[in-house]
């Protein structure tokens, strides 16, 4: 669909729900996210939410009641977001609300890129530590050469090379850290479905659902995932005794 979905789908889908709170807040009838790149100059739509704004629409908004404005990436605008309303009243009216929430979709669009940032990390690690690993391993073969004749230098040598390449301290960090977001992203994903299963059950609030998950798992003393998993056994096996 866009330059936005097909690099980071999750970032979009943030910013929509963003757009849907503020329909709710605000009344807006539309919502349309629109992104300018050095490969294609202009402004070009990657997210609609709602009535359908084209980019004359945004920018001639003379004919149409919005509110609208830049979005920031490294200092630079290279994004615009509006939202459409039915008169120029709920516009006026929804323009302070908007403008609070600008801050946050301003957060989001700038943090849209991080993987050339990442990337770069990631290659001045690799770079760092083969460098490391070739100073250490010719460090010991030059004091090897230097020391006294006789010894098993050949197997002192292979097992230098054994310890020293072997998954570094960055490595086994980044292993660390992915194992963490995948853990984290898991619990959330178990967590959301209880919520869901507990709103539709009890007609209660996301918030309140989030309470009860958090209380369970605080007087059970078991971490919030294993909560939220017997939650969602437990509801799906009334629904099927149901």
């Amino acid at each position: 669909m866009s330059a936005l979905a097909d690099r980071l789908p999750h970032f979009e889908s943030s910013i929509l729900a963003l757009a849907r709170v503020a329909f709710q807040e605000t009344g807006a009838t539309g919502f349309a996210l629109f992104e300018e790149t050095r490969e294609a100059p202009g402004l070009r739509p990657v997210a609609r939410l709602g009535k359908e704004l084209s980019v004359p629409a945004v920018l001639e908004d003379v004919h149409f009641p919005l509110v609208a404005f830049p979005l920031h990436a490294k200092h630079a605008a290279d994004g615009f977001a509006a939202f459409s309303f039915e008169d120029r009243t709920g516009a006026e009216r929804a323009r302070e609300p908007l403008n609070r929430m600008r801050e946050a979709l301003e957060i989001i669009w700038s943090a849209r890129f991080p993987e050339a940032r990442l990337l770069e990390l990631v290659a001045g690690i690799s770079t760092l530590e083969a460098r490391l690993i070739g100073s250490k391993i010719a460090e010991r073969a030059h004091g090897l050469l230097t020391g006294e004749p006789g010894a098993d230098r050949l197997g002192a040598l292979v097992n230098h090379v054994r310890t020293v390449v072997r998954p570094g301290v960055a490595i086994r960090a980044l292993e660390s850290i992915v194992k963490e977001l995948e853990d984290e992203l898991d619990e959330r994903r178990v967590t959301g479905q209880a919520k869901a299963l507990l709103q539709a059950t009890h007609s209660i609030s996301e918030n309140q659902a989030y309470t009860h998950l958090r209380v369970l798992s605080r007087k059970s003393r078991r971490p919030l995932k294993d909560v939220a998993t017997d939650v969602i056994a437990i509801l799906a096996a009334t629904t099927s005794a149901a």
